[in-house]
Order: C-alpha cells, then structure tokens, then sequence
C-alpha cells in the first residue's frame, strides 16, 4: 500500500519542476504509445525534457519509448505530451503509471488523449488498422484509484458508463473521413503482461467481448476519468490474434507498423487537435 503523503510530494515535485520549464497552461495532455511518438515534430515553441530529469517521475524501462516529456503548441492549443509510459510489468504501482497524468492535470489539461499499440483479437481487424477505443476490459488484476484517498485526488467510485467521450469520438470520426483515415471501432482489453497471450487466452477475450489487447493505458484512463478529463483513445492494430493461426512474435515487425502509422496518425492527431479548439 503505497503512502499518500509521499505520492503528494512526488506529484507535487514533478508539477512543480514541469511549471518552470512550461509558462504556459497546457489545455491537452497527450500519451503516445510505443514507435508513435511522431506529433512531436509538430509542436511550436517546444520544451523537452527528460523523464530521468523530472523529481518526483517514476523510472521507466520500457524499450522502444523515447521517455521525454514535450512541451509547446499546435494551433491555439497548448500541449503536454508524455512519450513513453509506464508498465505493471515493468514493476511499476498502479499509482505510478497514473503519476503523469495527475500531473498533466495539476498543471491544467482537461483533455486526454492516448495512443497505444495492440494485438487484435477481432478477426475483422488487420496490421496497420486504425481503432477508436469506445469502451475497455480491465483484466489487469489492479486500479490506480484502490488504496488511501483524499478530495484532491477526485471522486471515490468513479462513474465509467461512459470512459470515452463521444464527443471527442465523433470528432475524430470526421476528421478521419476528412484526411481519408478509416477508423473503426472495439473494445480494448487490458492485461497484465509481459508475456503475449495463448491461444487459449485469445479465445477467451474474443468470448468475453474484447475486440484489442494491449499492456498499458486503462490505468491511465482510469485516472483521467478521476480527474473528469475527456478521454480518446487510439489503437494500431499491431499483430492479428488468430488462435487458430497464431504466429510466434516479430518484434521487429510491430515496430514497423507503428513507424508506418506515424504519418497518418499525426495527421489525425493534429486535426483533432485544431478541431478540439475550434470548441
């Protein structure tokens, strides 16, 4: 059970840290998921810094993630954006992996947004789709919101009828339709990993409704949700979950996919963005 004094101080150092190297109040906090981290170059007036240089930051290992906070503007819009997120698997509490976007939030951003890479349990699905996540399966085996809790951290039992704001969901619809991204979208299931599913397993998520599996992100919308920040998240579909034709794992290829989305993805992103601030 983690201390809640020395969580307050730990944000409260990293909010702090983050406030003098960024002026400005950000408006959207943006989670990039492994080889996305493209939007960057797009930002005006760029901060970056270091997670290893913010006090307070969990210590991240995950491969492939660039573990930088950016800092600057697309539009009108003010942006923090967190390239490389943390993981159960790698250690890590519940707690920490929601670290940043408590900080996000402290320092002002009212919407979240985050990318992921994920395999794809819905058959329909292939390497490379685009999906909009409209609801989740938390089979992590643990919540960032369990354990001590005062008022500042949000509400107690957060309401999730609704993680994903519809909103935001039929924004993204229509800007997709305008940059001819098609975007579907399922059902993303959370787990604890590292290992990759069984067979097996892929049946049993397929059963229980899942149409993505992935190892990150639902704690974070967890807390987003805590915090009444609007949430939208984004799937690349990786690899193809076929149990019946399940192939050993190719790292080297999923990084491929993702290096191939970053262009339509940033594409999409930006748009949202500049839409996002048109109210």
């Amino acid at each position: 059970m983690y201390n809640l004094k020395t969580f307050k101080r730990s944000l409260d150092a990293s909010t702090n840290f983050l406030k003098k190297r960024f002026k400005d109040k950000p408006d959207i906090t943006l989670f990039l998921g492994t080889g996305l981290g493209s939007l960057s170059d797009k930002l005006t007036n760029k901060v970056v810094v270091p997670y290893e240089k913010i006090p307070g930051f969990p210590k991240p290992s995950a491969f492939s993630q660039n573990n930088t906070v950016v800092m600057g503007s697309i539009g009108k819009n003010k942006i923090i954006s967190f390239e490389g997120r943390f993981h159960a698997y790698e250690g890590h509490s519940y707690q920490e992996i929601g670290h940043p976007v408590r900080v996000a939030h402290a320092m002002g951003a009212r919407v979240f947004i985050a990318t992921n890479i994920a395999g794809g349990v819905n058959l329909s699905y292939k390497c490379g789709d685009f999906v909009l996540v409209e609801d989740h399966l938390n089979l992590m085996g643990g919540n960032p919101l369990a354990g001590p809790h005062e008022p500042w951290m949000g509400e107690r039992f957060v309401d999730m009828s609704e993680p994903y704001d519809k909103k935001l969901i039929e924004v993204a619809q229509k800007v997709g339709k305008e940059e001819k991204i098609k975007l579907k979208e399922g059902v993303y299931t959370a787990v604890l990993g590292p290992a990759l599913e069984t067979r097996a397993e892929y049946r049993y998520l397929k059963k229980k409704g899942a149409d993505l599996v992935g190892m990150s992100t639902v704690p974070e919308v967890l807390v987003a949700r805590q915090l009444d920040m609007k949430v939208l998240v984004l799937s690349v579909v990786s690899d193809e979950c076929d149990p019946d034709h399940l192939e050993p794992i190719n790292v080297p290829k999923i990084l491929a996919i993702a290096k191939n989305a970053q262009e339509p993805l940033t594409r999409l992103l930006v748009g949202l963005i500049h839409r996002i601030g048109k109210g």
